[in-house]
């Protein structure tokens, strides 16, 4: 086990399984430059429904209204989502 995370071997692939408790970062929220300033991917905490969730920013798309955070979570079934999300429903993952 390395970090907050467990890997494990599926065929030929390795999958990384978060297991981060989902408590939100002391980060400003309103400064998206501690969000552009990350390596991809990286270990972030989504804003979902009312509960903060694990997740992977995989990519800040820009678009008319500036960018967008595109992450990749596990939903309320269980299934893995990559979805867009506006900045301000991502926090940097406050892990230590």
């Amino acid at each position: 086990m390395r970090g907050h995370g467990e890997e494990r071997a599926i065929g030929s692939r390795e999958v990384m399984t978060m297991t981060a408790p989902a408590l939100p970062g002391t980060v400003d929220h309103g400064d998206p430059r501690t969000i552009l300033g990350l390596g991809l991917p990286a270990h972030v905490l989504v804003r979902l429904d009312d509960s903060w969730a694990p997740a992977w920013l995989i990519g800040r798309p820009q678009c008319a209204d500036g960018w967008v955070a595109l992450v990749q979570c596990v939903d309320a079934t269980g299934r893995e989502q990559t979805i867009r999300l506006a900045p301000d429903r991502v926090t940097v993952a406050n892990l230590g």
